[in-house]
């Protein structure tokens, strides 16, 4: 059986600070679907896009995603999850 990679084996086959960075986007992004539970009937409610802050760039995103027949809910959180990942 091969022996997991230390921290600083790690460290040193991954070097590339951008790969790095992308690398822990997605692990934190995995993580958190993992943790969720989505089902079927899932809703995304006011209570959850009425406190995200979008610039005009992002309320611009939404109108588009209304546009192509996304529900306003989900083109909200949508616009704000692709502009966080972005920022992030």
């Amino acid at each position: 059986m091969v022996e997991p990679l230390t921290d600083d084996q790690l460290a040193d086959l991954y070097n590339d600070e951008s790969f790095r960075r992308a690398l822990s986007r997605l692990l934190d992004l995995r993580l958190l679907f993992q943790e969720c539970i989505i089902t079927k009937d899932f809703k995304i409610t006011q209570q959850m896009y009425d406190p995200l802050v979008l610039t005009d760039e992002g309320q611009r995103t939404v109108d588009k995603f209304v546009k192509r027949g996304i529900p306003y809910p989900q083109a909200r959180f949508s616009a704000y999850w692709t502009y966080f990942k972005l920022d992030h």
